[in-house]
C-alpha cells in the first residue's frame, strides 16, 4: 500500500460531523454571453460586513479562551 492508498483509507474511515451548513436552494440563471448567475432564494441572517469589527466582537465575547483558526 502507497502513501496515496493510505491517505484514500484515511477519508474512507475518518468519522461524519455534520458540518451545519444553511440549506441550499439556489435560482440558476445562464446569461447570453456564457455567465451563470447563482442567488440564493434562502434569506441570509443579518450579520456585520466589517470582517475586522466581527472578528473584535468574538474576541471580545471569547475572552481568553483559543481562537480556532
Amino acid at each position: 500500500m502507497d502513501a496515496s492508498d493510505q491517505m484514500s483509507e484515511q477519508w474512507r474511515t475518518a468519522g461524519f460531523r455534520d458540518a451545519g451548513l444553511m440549506a441550499v436552494d439556489l435560482e440558476v440563471r445562464r446569461e447570453p454571453d456564457g455567465a451563470i448567475v447563482m442567488r440564493s432564494r434562502v434569506a441570509l441572517a443579518e450579520h456585520d460586513w466589517n470582517l475586522p469589527r466581527a472578528f473584535a466582537g468574538v474576541a471580545a465575547r471569547r475572552g481568553t479562551e483559543t481562537p480556532l483558526a
